[in-house]
C-alpha cells in the first residue's frame, strides 16, 4: 500500500491545486528522489489506517452511545469493520451508527482548511492533501448503498421504518447485489481493483441476508427444543487420568463438573495437557478445573445461544436452568436445527413495520380513553 500511495504522490504534486485552493501551496518538485517518494508513501499509508480506524471509532462512539456493544475493531486491505454484539434492529439507532463513520472522514477531510492558519512545509502539506482526499473518497464509496458498507446499513434502516426488518435486509442486499455486479463490470473495463471491490461488496451482502435468516429462523426456537439433554459429566473427585478414556470413549473434549445436579465447573482437554503424565492418577479434577462455565437457560432462544457461541469462539454452550444442568447446545446442532426449519412450511403471519406498530399503539390509547 506504501507503494502504489509514493507512485501516485508525484502526480499528485502537479496537479494545479492553486486554481482549486490558493491557500495550498504544493511544490511538483517535492519528492523528486525514489527515496523520498517511498518514504513519503509508507507515511500516507500510516495515515490512511489512521483515518480509517478513526472512521470505524466513529461507528463504536454512536454504537455505545445507543446501547449497542462493540467487541472488536478490524482494519484490512480494503477498509475496517467495526464488530457490533448482536443484530441492530432499531432502524433509528442503525441510521446513526452508520452516517457516523462517513461524518468523520468527511470531517479529515476538511483538514487542508488548516492551512489558512499554518504552513507544515511542502512535504507535510502534499501529504495532508492527499489524506484528505483519500478521505472524501472513502466518506462517498461508503455511502455507496450496499451492505456491507455504510450505505447499505443506511439504506436498511431506511426501509425499515416502513417494512419489517428481514424483508428490509433481503431488499437492501439485492440492491447491493446489483451495484457489485454493475461495478464489476466496470472494473473488467477499467480497473481489476474495481472488480476485487465488486466481489467484496457482492459476499457482503449476501452474507448479511443469510446472518438475519439464520437469526430470525433461530429466533423462532428456544433452546430447549433443540438441546442435547444427555451430557456426559465428570465429579471433582475424579482423577485426571480416568478422563482420558471417558474422552476417547464420547469424542468430546470437555465436560461440566457437576455435584448432585449443580454445575460447579468445567475441564477440558486443555487442562489435562498441562497435568504431567506422571501426576494425572493423583490429581483430582477439582484442583484443575475451571469454576463456572459459560451457559444459557432452557427458555432463551436458540439465536442467543449461536450469538454467545459465536462471540466466546466456542463450539458447545451449557443449557443450566439456575444451577441445574439441562443439557447442552451445540453450534453444529443450532446450524442442523436451521436447516430443519428451512424446510419446514411456517405459517405466515405478516409482521407489522414499526409505522403500523405506532398506529397501533395510538388506537390502543384512543380506545382506553
Amino acid at each position: 500500500l506504501g507503494y502504489l500511495l509514493a507512485i501516485q504522490l508525484g502526480e499528485i504534486a502537479s496537479l494545479p491545486w492553486s486554481n482549486w485552493f490558493p491557500w495550498v501551496q504544493l511544490d511538483p518538485n517535492t519528492f523528486r528522489t525514489d527515496e523520498a517518494r517511498l518514504v513519503a508513501g509508507f507515511v500516507a499509508a500510516i495515515g490512511l489506517f489512521v483515518s480509517v480506524l478513526l472512521h470505524e471509532l466513529g461507528h463504536a462512539v454512536v454504537a455505545k452511545r445507543q446501547g449497542i456493544g462493540v467487541k472488536q475493531i478490524t482494519l484490512w486491505l480494503f477498509g475496517g469493520l467495526a464488530m457490533l454484539e448482536g443484530i441492530t434492529r432499531d432502524p433509528k439507532a442503525e441510521a446513526k451508527i452508520a452516517i457516523a463513520g462517513p461524518i468523520v472522514s468527511l470531517a479529515l477531510g476538511a483538514m487542508p482548511a488548516a492551512f489558512l492558519f499554518v504552513n507544515p512545509g511542502a512535504a507535510v502539506t502534499l501529504i495532508i492533501v492527499y489524506l484528505a482526499g483519500l478521505n472524501v473518497v472513502l466518506a462517498v464509496f461508503n455511502m455507496l448503498p450496499a451492505f456491507p458498507l455504510d450505505g447499505g446499513r443506511l439504506l436498511r434502516a431506511f426501509l425499515a421504518m416502513r417494512m419489517p426488518f428481514g424483508k428490509a435486509t433481503n431488499m437492501a442486499a439485492d440492491i447491493g447485489k446489483a451495484l457489485a455486479v454493475l461495478l464489476g463490470l466496470v472494473g473488467i473495463l477499467t480497473n481489476i481493483w474495481l472488480v476485487l471491490i465488486a466481489f467484496f461488496i457482492y459476499m457482503g451482502a449476501s452474507q448479511e441476508a443469510q446472518g438475519v435468516e439464520l437469526y430470525d429462523a433461530l429466533d423462532r426456537i428456544s433452546v430447549a427444543e433443540i438441546m442435547d439433554r444427555n451430557v456426559p459429566t465428570v465429579s471433582p473427585s475424579m482423577h485426571m487420568d480416568e478422563l482420558i478414556p471417558l474422552m476417547l470413549g464420547t469424542q468430546h473434549t470437555g465436560f461440566p463438573v457437576v455435584v448432585g445436579q449443580s454445575v460447579v465447573g468445567m475441564v477440558t482437554l486443555t487442562d489435562l495437557q498441562e497435568v504431567p503424565e506422571a501426576e494425572r492418577a493423583f490429581t483430582r479434577v477439582a484442583d484443575i478445573m475451571h469454576e463456572g462455565a459459560t451457559s444459557v437457560s432452557p427458555q432463551a432462544r436458540a439465536s442467543e445461544a449461536m450469538r454467545v457461541m459465536m462471540e466466546e469462539e466456542i463450539g458447545r454452550l451449557l443449557v443450566v436452568d439456575g444451577t441445574k444442568l439441562e443439557g447442552v447446545v451445540t453450534r453444529a446442532g443450532v446450524m442442523q436445527a436451521f436447516k430443519i426449519l428451512q424446510q419446514v412450511p411456517k405459517v405466515e403471519v405478516e409482521e407489522l413495520a414499526p409505522a403500523d406498530l405506532d398506529h397501533l399503539d395510538d388506537e390502543g390509547s384512543a380506545h382506553l380513553r
